[in-house]
């Protein structure tokens, strides 16, 4: 429940995915990270290529599903 909450309100146009704007954008307001950092998460998390991360693949990341 509270990884779903979590997961929405990274997903601010409520697209059902995180995209690398979003994380941009998060990260700017707290004042961390880079282009690279984020180009990296993405990297990481987004398992189907789409440049995005779903929710499948962002509860991975988090290490509550196996991949």
């Amino acid at each position: 429940m509270y990884m779903e909450f979590i997961f929405k309100e990274l997903d601010q146009d409520k697209s059902g995915k995180i995209s690398a704007s979003e994380i941009r954008n998060i990260f700017a307001s707290n004042n961390i990270s880079t282009n690279k950092d984020v180009d990296k998460i993405i990297k990481e998390c987004d398992k189907n290529n789409d440049g995005e991360i779903d929710y499948k693949e962002f509860m991975e990341a988090m290490g509550l599903v196996k991949k």
